[in-house]
C-alpha cells in the first residue's frame, strides 16, 4: 500500500504568521524612511536660488574675522585765502589719491555756511595763518572749534599748526602759543620723533629729514586754556649747512579739544616722499583711518601739460591741478616760470588767470614772448583767458578758455 505524506496544519499556520511579521517589518521600515526624509536639513547657500524667495534660504553667518569695507571718510580741505605754496597740492594729492577719502575743498565762506557738517576731518595746510584766519573770520574759526569740540578731527601743517595755537586771531585748539617764526628760514632740517609719536602715528621713533618753511616755533601757554596736548617731536640742530637757534623746540603736537582730536606739524611732511608716512600717520592718529594713496596710471602717449597757478584762488587751482593729475590722458606739472627747458618738455601750456598783472609776470617780457612764439609755431598749444590774449603771441595754436574754468571741463578741452 502506497503511503501519502500528511500535511501538518500547524506548519501552515506558522508560515502565515511569518508572512505577516515580514510585512509588518517592511511597513515599519517604510515609516522610518519616510519620517527620516521629512527631517532632512535644507541645503545652505550663499546666494538665493534662482526663481526662489531669498527669505526661504538659510544664509551663513558673517565671518567677523574678514575685513569689512568701510565707507570713505569725509574730509574737508581748507583752501581759503592764505593756503598757498606747492605744498597744498602735494598734501591734496595724498588725500585725493586715497580711496578711503571723500574730499571736499573748502574756503572761509564754506566754513561760515556750515559745510563742515558731516565731515570727520578738517585739514589745514601751509601758507599764512594770519590770512587763513582772515579768510575764515571769527565765525568760521568758531565753526572749526565747535566741529572739533563735538568730536571732529583736525590736522594742521605749518600754517595749519599755527592756526591751532592759542593766541589772538587763531582757532585756539592747543594749549601752546606762538614763540617766533624760525627767522624766515626755508631749509631741510632734522626732526626727532619720540616713542609717543611712534605709538600715535605708527611710524618708527627716530630722526627724519623734513622740509621746513618758516614754520611756527611754539611754547606752552602760561595759561593753557581748555585744550590738552603732548609733544611728539622736536627740532634738532644737526644739519651743518643750516644751523638753527630753535633746536629742542616742539615740531609736532598731538592734543584733544572737547571730544575731538588735534594733530599738527610745523614742518611739511607732504614735501618729501620719505616723510609721507608722517602725514598719513597723523591722519590715522586722529581718525583711526589708514590712508593708502594710489598714484593714478598714465597713458604712454599722455599729453604733457604745464599749468600756471600764479594769482589764482587756491581752491580753484588745486581743484584743477587734482583733476589734471588724475586724468590718465594727461601728464601734468605745476609751473611757475616760462623757460626753454619747460617748453621742450610739454605739449600744452595753460595760463588760466583773469588778472592782467599775473599775465605780465608770466608772459610780459620779451624773452618769454619769443620762447612762447617758437613753442606755438612748433605745434605747442597755449591756453589763456581773454586777458591773456593781450600778452600772448598771435597764432592759431593760442586758444581762449573761459575765466576760472574748472576741473573736468579743462581736461576735456585739453584732450580734444
Amino acid at each position: 500500500m502506497k503511503s501519502e505524506t500528511q500535511v501538518n496544519p500547524l506548519s501552515n499556520a506558522q508560515k502565515s504568521m511569518n508572512h505577516i511579521k515580514m510585512l509588518q517589518v517592511l511597513f515599519a521600515l517604510f515609516l522610518l524612511v519616510f519620517a527620516g526624509c521629512r527631517h532632512v536639513e535644507p541645503i545652505q547657500t550663499e546666494m538665493p536660488l534662482q526663481g526662489k524667495s531669498s527669505a526661504t534660504v538659510q544664509q551663513p553667518e558673517a565671518d567677523s574675522t574678514l575685513p569689512q569695507t568701510e565707507a570713505p571718510m569725509k574730509v574737508g580741505y581748507f583752501l581759503g585765502n592764505g593756503s598757498r605754496g606747492g605744498g597744498i597740492f602735494l598734501l591734496g594729492k595724498i588725500l585725493a589719491h586715497s580711496p578711503q577719502v571723500e574730499l571736499t575743498l573748502l574756503d572761509g565762506a564754506d566754513l561760515r555756511a556750515g559745510k563742515l557738517a558731516g565731515k570727520e576731518l578738517l585739514v589745514v595746510p601751509g601758507g599764512s595763518s594770519a590770512l587763513q584766519y582772515q579768510d575764515m573770520e571769527e565765525e568760521g574759526a568758531e565753526a572749526v572749534r565747535q566741529f572739533v569740540a563735538s568730536g571732529g578731527s583736525y590736522f594742521g601743517v605749518c600754517a595749519g599748526f599755527h592756526c591751532a595755537l592759542n593766541r589772538d586771531e587763531r582757532i585756539k585748539l592747543l594749549p601752546y602759543t606762538w614763540y617766533f617764526g624760525g627767522n624766515g628760514l626755508r631749509a631741510t632740517l632734522m626732526v626727532e620723533l619720540n616713542e609717543k609719536a611712534a605709538e600715535r602715528i605708527q611710524v618708527p621713533a627716530g630722526r627724519y629729514k623734513v622740509r621746513y618753511s618758516r614754520g611756527p616755533i611754539s611754547k606752552r601757554c602760561e595759561q593753557p586754556g581748555t585744550g590738552w596736548a603732548e609733544e611728539l617731536g622736536y627740532y634738532r640742530d644737526e644739519m651743518p649747512e643750516t644751523p638753527i637757534t630753535f633746536g629742542g623746540a616742539p615740531a609736532m603736537l598731538y592734543g584733544e579739544y572737547g571730544k575731538g582730536k588735534v594733530i599738527a606739524t610745523s614742518f611739511h611732511p607732504e614735501f618729501f616722499p620719505e616723510t609721507h608716512p608722517i602725514a598719513i600717520g597723523s591722519i590715522y592718529a586722529v581718525t583711526g583711518r589708514k590712508l593708502t594713496p594710489i598714484t593714478p596710471p598714465k597713458d604712454a602717449d599722455a599729453i604733457r601739460v604745464a599749468y600756471f597757478s600764479n594769482g589764482l584762488p587756491a581752491k580753484l587751482w588745486v581743484e584743477n591741478a587734482l583733476a589734471l593729475d588724475a586724468d590718465a590722458h594727461i601728464s601734468f606739472q605745476l609751473a611757475t616760470a616760462i623757460n626753454k627747458e619747460l617748453l621742450e618738455k610739454v605739449d600744452v601750456v595753460i595760463c588760466p588767470n583773469k588778472a592782467s598783472n599775473a599775465y605780465k609776470a608770466i608772459l610780459g617780457n620779451e624773452q618769454n614772448a619769443a620762447l612762447l612764439r617758437q613753442f606755438v609755431e612748433n605745434g605747442g598749444r597755449l591756453l589763456v583767458t581773454k586777458t591773456g590774449l593781450l600778452f600772448a603771441p598771435k597764432h592759431e595754436n593760442v586758444r581762449v578758455i573761459q575765466d576760472e574754468i574748472e576741473g573736468e571741463k579743462l581736461c576735456d578741452l585739453i584732450c580734444k
